[in-house]
């Protein structure tokens, strides 16, 4: 992504001149200069975890400018690097269906992921689901949905609201 983003605003620089050009060009050099501090690519999470570091990583699976396959990547890429078990015991993934970036969309996008945060560190209980909600216009809730961890998905139990979470269960 940071190299898609800096080969566009180095194009975008060699096509402008004057102030826009500079202004691009400002914008690549302190991409270059920020970028090993703020991107989180390294797979390497040994130290966060021997530090007794706990991750919920969540993506909305219809987010418009960040593909939720790049947050599949990364997951792979840390696997790969620390071996499954190792990741199954400090991480967990939760992907909303129809959330756009962070919130908003089609889907349920509300929830908390700080309380089950909280209480996997104090207390050791790693997340399940974590209950996301629709608001309506007026602020009431629409639905209600579980965010299951991956690789699991939320299924109908085939009996209930399909509008409430405890209707549906998380299964692979």
């Amino acid at each position: 992504m940071t190299r898609l983003l800096l080969t566009t605003l180095a194009l975008a620089a060699g096509g402008m001149t004057g102030v826009a050009g500079a202004a691009a060009g400002t914008a690549c050099e302190q991409l270059r200069t920020l970028g090993p501090t703020l991107n989180s690519t390294d797979p390497d999470l040994q130290p966060f975890k021997d530090r007794g570091g706990k991750l919920i990583l969540y993506h909305g699976w219809a987010d418009p400018g960040l593909s939720p396959y790049n947050t599949l990547d990364y997951l792979g890429s840390v696997t790969d690097k620390l071996g499954k078990s190792v990741v199954e015991a400090f991480v967990r993934t939760y992907f909303a269906p129809g959330m756009f970036h962070c919130f908003g969309g089609t889907g349920p996008s509300v929830f908390d992921a700080m309380t089950p945060l909280v209480a996997w560190v104090e207390r050791g209980e790693a997340p399940r689901e974590i209950i996301a909600t629709q608001p309506g216009p007026d602020g009431s809730v629409v639905r209600t949905r579980p965010l299951c961890p991956y690789p699991e998905v939320a299924r109908y139990k085939g009996s209930g609201r399909i509008e409430d979470a405890a209707s549906f269960e998380c299964r692979s």
